[in-house]
């Protein structure tokens, strides 16, 4: 499945222009390398995007992280008191 949109594009470059002629009888330019670029100046915008929006993920987590460490220590709490009462584990 993967390189299936490479191999598109590929053969794209490789498809020369046509004409092409409707029932209606409009005829029409095929640009196999104008539809091409357009793909790949889409696929930059996109990925130019995902980039920008995964530099900030550790940012977006952090509440989250402090969230999961909050429960993790109630958890130890209520497992380990600190009363002392775990003393007679450590003789």
């Amino acid at each position: 499945m993967y390189g299936r949109a490479d191999d598109f594009i590929d053969e794209l470059l490789q498809t020369s222009p046509a004409v092409l002629s409707t029932v209606d009888g409009r005829q029409g330019l095929i640009d196999p390398l104008g539809a091409a670029e357009e793909i790949i100046r889409m696929r930059n915008q996109v990925a130019g995007e995902w980039k920008e929006s995964m530099k900030r993920v550790s940012e977006d987590h952090t509440g989250v992280r402090q969230a999961l460490l909050s429960k993790q220590m109630q958890s130890w709490d209520k497992n380990y008191p600190v009363d002392g009462s775990d003393a007679e584990a450590f003789q």
